[in-house]
């Protein structure tokens, strides 16, 4: 099964753009801002129509029932942008490591692109070597 990018390395977050999305400080953030707009609608229920009205115990339960699912919602939202890949090419592979996804194509880790290019650098070696070596007559 497929594990969340989120779970990656920071390297891997930072090439499939999920290091905002999945820094644990942002999606606190992101929690205080949810909770200071669900708590100005109480706010302004208790300005507009007294501590004590219906509208405003209404308005605080409401805003009680939110803030009890706002870390839940945070999370699904987090999983939900750092899991999508569309307009990626960098991105989290299902094994957990970063990699070229090519629409279409499975997802390629940079693991084995490394050892494609270090074969190639071999191969260059190679052949450059034997450039030198004289050719029997």
């Amino acid at each position: 099964m497929a594990t969340s990018p989120c779970d990656a390395s920071f390297l891997s977050q930072v090439f499939s753009g999920n290091a905002i999305v999945c820094n644990s400080a942002f999606q606190q953030m992101e929690t205080t801002d949810a909770t200071a707009q669900i708590q100005s609608v109480v706010d302004n229920a208790d300005t507009y129509y007294g501590d004590s009205s219906p509208a405003a115990d209404t308005a605080a339960t409401a805003a009680a029932q939110q803030e009890a699912h706002i870390s839940a919602d945070i999370s699904n939202v987090t999983e939900s942008v750092s899991s999508s890949t569309v307009g990626q090419v960098f991105t989290t592979c299902p094994n957990g490591g970063s990699g070229i996804a090519i629409p279409g194509l499975p997802c390629i880790n940079f693991s084995y692109i490394m050892y494609g290019a270090i074969a190639l650098l071999a191969l260059y070696f190679v052949a450059v070597v034997s450039s030198f070596v004289p050719r029997p007559r």
